[in-house]
């Protein structure tokens, strides 16, 4: 009986321990999930609801900015709008908000800061700032916009552009004038309105050019002396250098007749001497820089200092009194001429009336081709030599029968613009009619205009 209840209580034994020990592993594994394993609500992050704030009241505010020519801040611009309130310091009632580019009319010099330009900025508006993650946007609110330096260090200037310099829309300029004013040579500076003619070539001497400038030219002459000359069969060289300088606007001095002469003929064999010189002035009368017209005026004299070896130095000098014009005929085409008296000071010498004219047309920024006539009226002979022809341009025989003769040539030829300031001429020139001491000329000239 005994061994029987031993029995009965061995079978129950160890199905008992099995399962307390799966109970008790149970309740372990069950307490420890609590611990480390966060709940649905956790693991979604359910908050409860916050209580509801009271809506705060709307205050409208407009963005401002520094303008030098206004007496405090003003609007930028009123359809620009923000909104602040308790939630959101500065929420824009518009969907899209652009700053508006507006222009200051700044003074030349900030008032109060001697050598200091004004630089016209953009102003400064606000712009939005949206955090990463975020539905609301805030607004950085600009303090102050500055002009060149912060107005914390520089106070505003105490005028306006209205009273500084009596306009509203006075440009600025950036650049200020050398300290004791500009060198004295650029008051000598050529007019540069008129950029776009080119200086006549022949008749050089007398051929005066209306604009006022200052430049230098070099003169060579080659000219070929016909058989049937009272020189006879010959030629000429001429090596001269010409100046002038603009003294003003309108007034000009003039250097137009000197250098030296090679001549070599049949008649007088090889002989070299100087030139006359000859100075004079040219005023402008009529300056219309729109219509490219221009209308000068002057005197020239020439003296008698040249070498008679080569028919230089005769009489007691000649006034030349000339009227030279300009215009523009087309958009590459110009016109020059010149018109003028040789008027001798006693009666050994020639008188004649002279006219010259020149037709320029532009090829390129470089190139132009010339055309030029020239011509002259001998009104009264000279008692100095017995001949009946005259020297032209480049002498006064003083010849005593050519009273009525009338020489006229043309040329034709091309100027070549090396720089702005350098060119080149040159043009080949011969006679319509009678020779005199003319078979035909080259002229090649260098040009450096100031």
């Amino acid at each position: 009986m005994q061994g029987e209840q031993q029995s009965r209580n061995s079978t129950w034994f160890w199905p008992g321990t099995v399962i307390a020990s799966l109970l008790a592993c149970f309740a372990a594994t069950a307490a420890a999930d609590d611990l480390a394993v966060p709940t649905i609500k956790e693991s979604l992050q359910i908050t409860e609801p916050a209580a509801a704030k009271p809506r705060q009241p709307v205050q409208r505010v407009r963005p401002v900015v520094y303008q030098p020519a206004a007496r405090g801040p003003q609007p930028l611009n009123q359809n620009v709008v923000f909104e602040r309130s308790a939630q959101t310091p500065f929420a824009p009632v518009a969907a899209v908000i652009r700053p508006v580019a507006v222009q200051y009319a700044a003074p030349r010099q900030l008032q109060g800061f001697p050598g200091m330009a004004a630089r016209p900025l953009m102003p400064v508006v606000a712009r939005p700032v949206v955090p990463a993650g975020q539905r609301q946007v805030s607004f950085q609110q600009p303090q102050q916009v500055f002009y060149g330096h912060p107005a914390a260090a520089y106070p505003q200037p105490s005028v306006s552009p209205v009273e500084a310099f009596g306009c509203a829309d006075c440009s600025p300029q950036l650049t200020e004038r050398p300290r004791g004013g500009q060198p004295w040579y650029r008051r000598f500076k050529s007019d540069h309105a008129f950029d776009d003619f080119i200086e006549p070539v022949t008749n050089p001497f007398w051929f005066v050019d209306p604009r006022p400038m200052t430049r230098v030219r070099a003169v060579f002459l080659n000219q070929f002396i016909p058989d049937d000359s009272i020189l006879g069969d010959g030629d000429l060289q001429v090596y001269a250098l010409q100046g002038s300088i603009r003294v003003s606007d309108r007034f000009s001095l003039l250097a137009e007749k000197d250098g030296w002469n090679s001549l070599q003929t049949v008649g007088t064999g090889g002989r070299r001497g100087w030139n006359d010189l000859a100075t004079g002035f040219r005023y402008t009368f009529i300056r219309d820089v729109p219509e490219q017209f221009l209308v000068s005026g002057g005197v020239i004299y020439e003296h008698t200092q040249g070498s008679r070896e080569v028919f230089q130095g005769n009489g007691n000098g000649i006034w030349n009194l000339y009227l030279s014009t300009g215009k523009r005929l087309c958009s590459n085409t110009h016109f020059i001429g010149v018109a003028g008296a040789s008027l001798p000071s006693d009666n050994s010498e020639s008188q004649s009336f002279y006219y010259s004219l020149h037709v320029d047309y532009r090829l390129s920024q470089r190139w132009w081709l010339l055309w030029e006539l020239n011509g002259r009226r001998y009104t009264e002979s000279g008692d100095f030599l017995a001949a009946n022809v005259e020297g032209g341009d480049w002498t006064n025989l003083g010849a005593n029968n050519v009273s009525g003769n009338d020489f006229v040539s043309t040329a034709f030829g091309a100027t070549a613009r090396i720089s702005r300031r350098l060119a080149l001429h040159a043009a080949f020139e011969f006679p319509l009619g009678r020779e005199d001491l003319m078979e035909n000329r080259l002229n090649v000239q260098m040009s450096w205009t100031y």
